[in-house]
């Protein structure tokens, strides 16, 4: 199957931000440079509630 992507694409390297979201993915890492809080932190009810009454 050809490929829909340029030709560009197959040489271009790896994006810092997608190195740091790969080392963030490592249970033995906290890192604050990616930006990803811990979700278990988020008040689900509350978006739920708001998202909800968005709609």
């Amino acid at each position: 199957m050809k490929s829909k992507f340029a030709k560009r694409i197959t040489t271009a390297s790896r994006s810092f931000t997608r190195t740091i979201l790969d080392l963030t993915s490592q249970n033995s890492i906290i890192s604050f440079a990616g930006g990803l809080p811990d979700a278990a932190l988020f008040p689900r009810e509350n978006i739920e509630k708001h998202a909800k009454k968005s709609l």
